[in-house]
């Protein structure tokens, strides 16, 4: 146990001070209509982050004007982004020389219908009359298979049920501050918020609860530090179930 608690120390340290020390870099653009995400340094806490034992990722975003060209990170993943308009339609994830392409299909309001991943329709959304989405994933496993309903509330979501076709159920509702989010700005980004990015809209996340059929009851609780501009420059994630636990610090050109 005392070695463990060494090690979550230094790696808390490591991160500590390299963000410091980056920390100390002048910030030219405060205007929030066209501040950009630069640079992510993050750190998870989740058990899924064992195949990065040491601990850190840093991730550097690049853009063509106000459009996202690709984004690279310190374990070696490339992505690209191709546009159609003001729209992001393509995404391609490269790793160890292995790409997986994303399409996204839009409506004629230019909102979100499909999502493919590789040559699967990955979900598919539906927009009701009264405003909510409705999401569907097909899977020729039915323990795969599921539908959301999806609720938003001034271009956020606020809570998603997803049903699985085995009787599993879960709901996620998320509360949001009144600043903005590391991704405001860029062009399209902000279409692509169905419950399948990490960021909010224009917002940013501060609470996600969510309860499951297993009886699970839990929260995410992030707390924010924002630069003159009103972005997050640190988020620090806690998850009662650790999966969502992660220190993130963002930088902006």
């Amino acid at each position: 146990m005392k070695k463990a608690v060494y090690l979550f120390s230094l790696l808390f340290i490591a991160l500590t001070s390299c963000s410091s020390d980056d920390d100390t870099q002048p910030v030219v653009n405060l205007n929030p209509d066209t501040m950009l995400l630069q640079k992510t340094v993050s750190k998870s806490y989740s058990l899924s982050s064992s195949e990065n034992p040491d601990g850190l990722v840093t991730t550097n975003w690049f853009y063509t004007g106000m459009r996202l060209a690709y984004t690279y990170s310190s374990d070696g993943t490339r992505t690209d982004y191709t546009y159609t308009g003001d729209l992001i339609t393509r995404k391609d994830v490269t790793k160890e020389g292995v790409t997986q392409s994303h399409l996204f299909a839009y409506n004629t309001d230019g909102k979100l219908t499909s999502v493919t991943v590789g040559n699967i329709v990955e979900i598919t959304y539906t927009y009701n009359a009264d405003g909510s989405i409705t999401g569907f994933h097909d899977s020729v496993n039915e323990n795969e298979k599921y539908t959301q309903d999806i609720n938003m509330m001034d271009g956020e979501v606020i809570s998603i049920t997803t049903n699985y076709a085995n009787g599993f159920n879960v709901l996620n509702n998320y509360g949001y501050d009144q600043l903005h989010s590391p991704t405001k700005n860029i062009i399209g980004y902000d279409k692509l918020y169905v419950g399948h990015y990490p960021y909010g809209n224009t917002k940013n996340v501060i609470l996600r609860t969510y309860t499951d059929t297993d009886g699970i009851m839990a929260s995410v609780n992030k707390v924010y530090t924002y630069n003159a501009a009103g972005f997050p420059t640190k988020e620090i994630s806690r998850d009662e179930q650790v999966i969502d636990s992660y220190d993130t610090y963002y930088f902006y050109q």
